[in-house]
């Protein structure tokens, strides 16, 4: 990589990695109004309320293995529960993220999201990410499959 005296931004080169252009995108959503559990967690799999309207997106946690996901509830060291009626962040397809893994699998196994355990190797259901990584029960990285 080429690098030029007070230069802020490297050079582009051939066969570098381009993480902005795979990396996916993040949506602001507000839980359902109506949503009654006891609150999404960061790292939790979330999906569309379908009676939603605009202005706001409007989300619930994906507790149904056939459920189509929008993707999983942003990291923030602020606020680690959200309930019904609050604001945050979703990281949708595309987005690389370290995600609850419920069971070992294999770096490119298909995951489906399991409210109480986090990601399994898909067996019924959607795709909601696809692991990165070859890990046991705990913490790996995975890459968000979703609706969008």
């Amino acid at each position: 990589m080429t690098q030029q005296m007070n230069q802020f931004k490297p050079s582009v080169e051939l066969g570098l990695i381009a993480l902005e252009a795979i990396e996916g995108r993040t949506l602001q959503v507000r839980i359902d109004p109506s949503y009654a559990g006891t609150g999404v967690k960061n790292g939790d799999v979330v999906k569309l309320v379908t009676t939603s309207e605009g202005p706001d997106i409007f989300v619930t946690p994906k507790t149904s293995a056939s459920d189509a996901s929008l993707g999983i509830v942003a990291y923030t060291f602020k606020k680690t529960t959200f309930k019904a009626g609050d604001s945050c962040e979703v990281y949708v397809q595309g987005k690389v993220v370290f995600g609850k893994i419920g069971e070992a699998v294999n770096a490119g196994t298909e995951l489906t999201w399991d409210a109480t355990d986090g990601f399994k190797a898909k067996t019924t259901g959607t795709v909601d990410a696809i692991a990165l990584d070859k890990s046991g029960v705990g913490t790996g990285r995975v890459i968000i499959k979703g609706i969008i």
